[in-house]
């Protein structure tokens, strides 16, 4: 659900065939960057502390509303970091095209193509990497975010080609 929002807001954009290409400048892409910079990194360290906040000193007969507050202020800084994200890279895309900077290599697009692909199949081999496989107890918690990520790119990409290379895998990915 949360995604709907930013395809919601794409969809309302477009409907009233809004123009965007006047922010298209290197001022507001440098913008966009400074403030994703900022407030990306304060809000997910406020997120982390909301959802650990202490209630002692605080006589609430109900501690589900601070929950549901707490929750709700949560989604809400995420929601605002995301579009500031968005924003940056809309924008900077929007600058480098305008400037006639962007040519999309051919290998590019075709990996494009397994995206799907990979986004299905990461979940399931990440599951598999980490509790069926003793991996993380050999590289520890510091290097298994990256070597997960590295294998589970490689895996998935992999898996997504060979899918690709059937109808039924065109079917259901393609």
């Amino acid at each position: 659900m949360y995604y709907m929002l930013f395809f919601y807001v794409g969809y309302i954009l477009q409907r009233e065939n809004v123009s965007l290409e006047r922010f298209y400048t290197l001022k507001h892409s440098v913008i966009a960057l400074v403030l994703f910079c900022l407030l990306f990194p304060a809000f997910t360290l406020l997120k982390e502390k909301l959802g650990h906040t202490s209630m002692e000193g605080i006589m609430f007969d109900n501690q589900l509303i601070i929950k549901a507050l707490d929750f709700s202020l949560s989604k809400l800084l995420q929601i605002i970091y995301s579009f500031a994200g968005l924003a940056m890279l809309f924008l900077f895309v929007g600058y480098k095209e305008k400037m006639g900077k962007v040519e999309m290599p051919q290998w590019l697009i075709n990996f494009g193509r397994l995206c799907f692909g990979v986004y299905l199949l990461q979940q399931f081999i990440l599951v598999g990497l980490y509790d069926y496989t003793t991996i993380p107890s050999i590289v520890g918690c510091y290097w298994l975010p990256l070597i997960g990520f590295v294998i589970t790119l490689i895996v998935s990409v992999l898996i997504a080609f060979l899918m690709m290379k059937t109808k039924t895998g065109r079917f259901l990915i393609g």
